[in-house]
């Protein structure tokens, strides 16, 4: 009996039904019939159809403390507007003696930083001449000196670390100068220049403090201290 046998282009052929027939059909038969699906798929076809993980780095730590915050710049001349506040014996923390205090203001538009004491030099005399009809008639009232500097010898607070002082567009801080008396005979100055840490440029207070020290001593906080 002949078996019927098939190729692998389709051609159908007869092989004899013979012991030889019979394993020439099984050999044939074999390799043309597909193999059998696998009981367990490779992983990579089990996942084949899951999307790819995304490259996308993790968004970064928002919570108080961890979040970058660009430092605030440091105070130029330019930035800041002096002027006088109190000048009493109570401004200086209790101390007994005199002191003012001398208040700066952003005028800028942004926020600057303010961080240990000012540099000062004193000139002038406060004094005003006001003319009487026993002048000359080219007398002109007004200060006795607008220049000079006057010999006063300022000393810094003794605190130990000064603070960092953030000063927001329109808000102030201030310094205190205090001397531990007041002598008569001793004219107040006319002005006084201001140097910031680090700056070259002055920022000039006229009229000066009113504190007229008798041996010349004065000490100054730094910004943002009272004592």
């Amino acid at each position: 009996m002949a078996a019927t046998a098939a190729c692998d282009s389709g051609v159908h052929y007869s092989v004899p039904d013979t012991q030889a027939g019979r394993e020439a059909t099984a050999r044939t038969t074999a390799a043309t019939t597909p193999a059998a699906p696998a009981r367990h798929p490779a992983k990579a076809t089990e996942t084949a159809g899951a999307p790819a993980p995304s490259r996308t780095a993790a968004p970064a730590d928002t919570r108080s403390g961890t979040a970058t915050t660009p430092a605030a710049r440091t105070c130029t001349t330019r930035d800041l507007a002096a002027s006088e506040g109190r000048t009493s014996p109570q401004v200086g923390g209790g101390r007994p003696g005199y002191a003012a205090e001398i208040v700066l203001r952003n005028r800028s538009g942004s926020t600057c930083r303010l961080s240990g004491w000012p540099g000062l030099t004193f000139f002038g005399d406060g004094v005003l001449h006001v003319c009487t009809t026993a002048d000359p008639p080219d007398c002109e009232s007004g200060p006795v000196s607008t220049s000079g500097i006057r010999p006063f010898k300022v000393s810094r607070s003794a605190a130990a670390v000064p603070p960092t002082v953030l000063l927001a567009p329109g808000h102030t801080t201030s310094f205190v100068l205090h001397t531990d008396d007041a002598c008569p005979g001793v004219d107040a100055p006319y002005g006084v220049d201001i140097r910031l840490p680090g700056g070259s440029r002055p920022l000039t207070l006229v009229p000066g403090p009113n504190l007229s020290p008798c041996d010349g001593k004065l000490d100054v906080t730094a910004f943002g201290s009272a004592a």
